[in-house]
């Protein structure tokens, strides 16, 4: 398993952070990583996840596994055909002591291809990752 692991501090308390987080409809106006999702964050509920990719969009679909309201967000699904490789996507905020949020967000890739991507995947995930916490800081704050 691959795992790649951010965080980024967003000035503004974790509710406006979650409701950006969890706001589908908006994602193609600022979400570089994820410029389209169908669905809502409701634990168990489908989504069809669009992911920026080098080859072009790619569409996954995937099951929220968890949406606990201003403290977690998880989804995962196939990225190729069932189970050879399998993403999981994490988001956890947590409240600072100066009431703003630190944001966590975790990227799982798992599958017996996972391993065969290797340097290539993990290097567009963790670049989806940064590029995606830098925008939703920035929409935040200016939302703010």
């Amino acid at each position: 398993m691959q795992q790649i692991e951010t965080e980024i501090a967003i000035d503004a308390p974790p509710d406006r952070v979650w409701a950006i987080l969890t706001d589908f409809a908006s994602y193609p106006e600022w979400n570089p990583m994820l410029p389209a999702i169908r669905g809502e964050a409701v634990e168990g509920r489908q989504l069809l996840v669009r992911y920026a990719s080098n080859k072009g969009p790619r569409d996954l679909w995937a099951k929220v596994s968890r949406a606990e309201s201003q403290r977690s967000l998880r989804w995962h699904g196939n990225l190729v055909f069932a189970g050879l490789v399998v993403a999981e996507q994490r988001f956890r905020l947590r409240k600072r002591s100066n009431g703003n949020t630190r944001l966590y967000q975790t990227i799982y890739l798992a599958g017996p291809l996972a391993p065969l991507f290797g340097h290539r995947l993990r290097t567009a995930a963790m670049d989806g990752a940064v590029s995606m916490n830098l925008a939703l800081k920035r929409r935040v704050e200016a939302a703010g």
